[in-house]
């Protein structure tokens, strides 16, 4: 859900900003810049999150999804704050 809402900010942005697809960037709107950046982020270290996350889960189920609450409220926070520019 969280890679999906800002996937969707993305594609927002896009239209607002008058970004074509395939560019992953605009040379004239830093706050699209800034919105990509916050999504790709997120994409970056997702995959390590969800190994590190299972492994913790295995053994501490109720401890890993304390703390993936966290991390999920993290990245949105991270994401709003991101794309004030």
């Amino acid at each position: 859900v969280m890679i999906m809402y800002l996937g969707v900010k993305v594609g927002g942005a896009r239209k607002k900003f008058g970004v074509k697809y395939p560019t992953m960037y605009s040379d004239k709107e830093p706050v699209f810049n800034c919105i990509q950046r916050a999504h790709q982020n997120t994409l970056e270290v997702y995959p390590q999150w969800l190994v590190f996350q299972t492994i913790a889960a295995l053994e501490y189920p109720i401890a890993a999804s304390v703390l993936g609450v966290i991390w999920v409220t993290s990245r949105f926070s991270y994401a709003w704050g991101y794309y004030t520019g």
